[in-house]
């Protein structure tokens, strides 16, 4: 019986420990977080500099747009909407 129970319990696990495992990063928040810096040099920096570490470790990311961040004094920002096609750009949704 026991050793019934060690052949059934590899037979269950053995598969599970063979199967490839992906990971996708996502990103909330897009454009950037700012932590209350609104330089747009330094969003593109920080932008950049994620991008560069998804491609270098190619790495599959999705980023998530708060719509509300495109937008300074109620008018929709060309540099914040820039950071987003820079993802659009590398591939990445």
């Amino acid at each position: 019986m026991r050793y019934l129970v060690i052949v059934l319990c590899l037979w269950l696990v053995l598969p599970a420990s063979a199967q490839n495992r992906q990971v996708c990063f996502t990103i909330d928040d897009l454009p950037v977080v700012s932590y209350g810096i609104r330089d747009t040099d330094y969003w593109q920096e920080i932008t950049q500099d994620l991008l560069a570490t998804f491609d270098e470790y190619e790495i599959p990311a999705i980023g998530f747009v708060n719509e509300r961040k495109l937008y300074r004094n109620g008018v929709l920002d060309s540099s914040r909407v820039t950071l987003l096609a820079m993802w659009l750009q590398r591939g990445y949704e």
